[in-house]
């Protein structure tokens, strides 16, 4: 991977889709981003650039297990089948007539926001807009992040 892009910075949960047992993640960015959060830290004689002032040890060991155990190949069969079981999802409720999203590339199926408030607030759902219309997937893909995702 390359920043040659105009991009920031890469994040990955390895708690999420990895599979990691505990909450854990890596982050990749630019120095200069390093370079605004960072600190000295007197009683270490260096500069601390975590997040909290702390790693937890036990992260990256639990992250590099589960990166060499499942491997490519495994990672590789695991992103096919999430996205034949989204297209899956996405076919069946859309032939019942349920308002769903789907960007061709991605696992994730977006709902139409339920009229029911309370179940939503029960579910706790991600609704930021009241509704969504059928419309061209690049700018459903660009919508998804103010949509509910289920």
């Amino acid at each position: 991977m390359t920043f040659k892009k105009p991009i920031g910075s890469v994040s990955v949960s390895g708690h999420k889709f990895i599979g990691c047992p505990m909450p854990c993640g890596v982050l990749i960015t630019r120095m200069k981003h390093i370079n605004a959060l960072s600190r000295n830290v007197e009683y270490l004689a260096s500069r601390d650039a975590t997040i909290m002032g702390s790693r937890n040890g036990h992260a990256p060991i639990f992250l590099w297990y589960t990166l060499n155990r499942k491997g490519y190949r495994g990672f590789q069969k695991e992103v096919q089948r999430c996205i034949r079981n989204a297209h899956y999802l996405n076919d069946r409720l859309r032939k019942v007539n349920f308002g769903v999203l789907l960007n061709e590339l991605s696992s994730t199926v977006v709902f139409e926001r339920p009229e029911d408030e309370a179940f939503v607030h029960k579910w706790q759902l991600a609704c930021q807009v009241p509704s969504f219309r059928p419309i061209p997937a690049l700018i459903q893909s660009l919508l998804c992040e103010s949509s509910c995702f289920v």
